[in-house]
Formats: C-alpha cells, sequence, structure tokens
C-alpha cells in the first residue's frame, strides 16, 4: 500500500508540475504556423491542378516568415496596406454569376494591421476614432441594404454587395486609428505610391499587349485580344472588375499626387511628384473613361477653389 501510495502521490505532483509551466507564445505561434503549412502543404500537393497556386503557397510561407524576422512589423504592414490595394489578389468564397464574395488580399494585410497593432498598443483600443461623418453615412448606407434584402430576388447577390461595403468600413476604420502621427503617414503614402507607380508600368505593358491580367497572371479576355483584332481597348489594369476602376483609381492617384504638389510643405514619398503626376495623368488618358476624366476634372477645380481658404499662398 505504501508503494502505490508514493507513486500516486508522484503522478499527481508531476500533472501539477505541468500546469505550472507557461508555455511561451512563440513556441504556440510556431507549432500553430508548423501545423497550418504542413497540411496546406498537403492539400496544395493532393489537390491543386495548377504549379501556379502551388508556388504562390510557397510565396506567401516565404513572406510569413520574413515578417516575422521583422523588428517593425506594424510599419511593414501598414506600407503593405497601401500597396496592395490596386493588387487583384483574393480567396473566392461565393462565386455567382458576375458577383464574387471573396477575401481580398488587402482585407488580410489589413486584418493583420489591426491585430499587431491591437497587441503591441500602436492602436489605442481605450479611444477609438470613427470620424462620423464618414462611418455614419456608410452605416446608414449598409443598414438600407439590409432592409432592401427583404424584398429582394436574390438574396445570395445582395449579401455580396453588402459584404464589399462592410469591407471598405473595415479597412477605412482600421486606417483611421492606424495613423496617429506623421511618421505613419508617411509610411502608409509611401507604400501607396510605389503599388501606384508599379501599377501604371504594368497598365502600359497591359495596353501595348492588348490585354489584361492580374497579379497571379490571369487573363480575362473574350476571343482575339485587341492587338490581334486590330482595335484600341481600354485594359482593367490589375483590378477584377471593369476598366472603369482603374480609371477611378489613376484618377483618385493624380488628384492626390496634384494636392501635394500644390502644397507648401513637400512631403517626402519618395516618388518625384511631377513625375507620378505625369504617370498617372497618362494612364488616366489611356483609360479613355469620360467619368473618370470628368471626375478628374471636377475635383481639381473643387481644389483649386479650396486652396485660397485652406492653403493660402500655395
Amino acid at each position: 500500500m505504501n508503494a502505490v501510495t508514493v507513486i500516486r502521490d508522484r503522478w499527481t505532483s508531476g500533472f501539477r508540475r505541468l500546469e505550472t509551466i507557461e508555455i511561451s507564445s512563440r513556441i504556440v505561434v510556431a507549432s500553430g504556423a508548423t501545423l497550418f503549412a504542413l497540411l496546406a502543404g498537403t492539400a496544395a500537393i493532393l489537390r491543386l491542378r495548377s504549379i501556379k497556386y502551388l508556388a504562390a503557397l510557397i510565396f506567401a510561407g516565404l513572406v510569413v516568415a520574413f515578417f516575422l524576422a521583422l523588428r517593425r512589423r506594424y510599419e511593414f504592414l501598414l506600407s503593405c496596406v497601401g500597396f496592395t490595394m490596386p493588387y487583384f489578389v483574393q480567396i473566392i468564397l461565393i462565386d455567382r454569376d458576375r458577383s464574387v464574395l471573396a477575401v481580398s488580399g488587402t482585407l488580410l494585410v489589413t486584418a493583420a494591421l489591426a491585430l499587431v497593432g491591437l497587441v503591441t498598443g500602436q492602436i489605442d483600443k481605450a479611444r477609438p476614432l470613427f470620424e462620423p461623418r464618414v462611418s455614419v453615412p456608410m452605416l446608414l448606407f449598409i443598414f438600407a441594404g439590409l432592409l432592401s434584402m427583404v424584398n429582394t430576388t436574390d438574396r445570395t447577390l445582395s449579401f455580396v454587395a453588402l459584404a464589399q461595403e462592410l469591407e471598405m468600413l473595415f479597412i477605412f476604420l482600421v486606417l483611421l486609428n492606424a495613423i496617429r502621427n506623421e511618421e505613419h503617414l508617411l509610411i502608409f503614402l509611401r507604400g501607396l505610391y510605389l503599388g501606384f507607380a508599379i501599377q501604371c508600368a504594368i497598365y502600359v505593358f497591359q495596353n501595348i499587349l492588348g490585354f489584361s491580367f492580374d497579379v497571379l497572371g490571369n487573363e480575362k479576355m473574350v476571343g482575339a485580344t485587341d492587338v490581334e483584332a486590330g482595335k484600341i481597348g481600354s485594359q482593367r489594369g490589375t483590378f477584377g472588375n471593369a476598366p472603369a476602376t482603374a480609371g477611378l483609381y489613376f484618377s483618385l492617384m493624380t488628384l492626390s499626387l496634384t494636392g501635394i504638389y500644390l502644397c507648401r510643405r513637400k512631403l517626402p514619398i519618395r516618388l518625384p511628384v511631377r513625375l507620378g503626376m505625369m504617370m498617372g495623368g497618362g494612364c488616366l488618358i489611356l483609360a479613355a473613361k469620360r467619368a473618370s476624366m470628368s471626375g478628374f476634372a471636377l475635383g481639381l477645380l473643387v481644389m483649386c477653389s479650396l486652396l485660397p481658404r485652406y492653403c493660402p499662398g500655395a
């Protein structure tokens, strides 16, 4: 009986020691990442039919490894949010006709930025910002969309549209709370305009080739390309929507560069402002969309009319 009691006491004390051991967060993260990589690699080998997705998975693993080795992870993610905005990378959840419910690459990077910011304290959880002049109209629009789903004939398409609006609101609120000082603003703008410069080069290349493709190489075209058909058509850049989206993007980015150029205090965005304006204006002309060009002209008139009041002497 004494031997049995001793064995039982040692067994119980051993479990108590295990309960007192604090597992390092790094070990948990490394173990979870290893398990995820193993499962993803298995699925990639057994299920994927294109080597493109396997290469993308390997690239994603390298990006994660590079990110974990960084010291300034928050600043890196903030720059990546601006950089990834014009690039069409997504995980499709629902594909219905021409409407797609997907998780975009920018949304994933923004969610990672929010998580890192909350954990590190870069985002103030006690005093979050909402900017009611922007967020309240967006919430009212989303609420009206929810009400319209009562009488709609296809709730799936309505839900897809509402999910896209919610994504825009989420990205806006995260950036609003993430950019709290001038340093963070410059980091975001540098990533944004770096992506813009690369997008301009891709857009010109697409117009030379005569067809559009995204960053994964997917082509969206029907029949012959514009070059083969002997015509000049509008390209969509690396966006997943109609060519009008690319025209709107170049219009807004060129307007923002114009505002930076007219400002008395020059921001060090690492992109020559005059060169960026010429690149954006050239791509806006290549887009050949009347709505985008009209919006650019109207925005320029509004900017020039507001300059004497808000930036005298500019």
